[in-house]
């Protein structure tokens, strides 16, 4: 992990900010297909 945030770190701002936007992009995806398994889920337990 301090290997990772060492080589972050070596990055130029622009490049930061692009891999910091990717990352959210990510992390937004990974939320949207919980939440849809979350769905999922209820719908087949009979909660909705």
């Amino acid at each position: 992990m301090l290997v990772a945030w060492t080589e972050f770190l070596k990055n130029t701002e622009s490049e930061k900010v692009r891999i910091l936007e990717m990352r959210s992009i990510i992390i937004k995806d990974k939320v949207i297909a919980l939440n849809k398994t979350k769905e999922e889920f209820r719908k087949m337990r009979g909660y909705y």
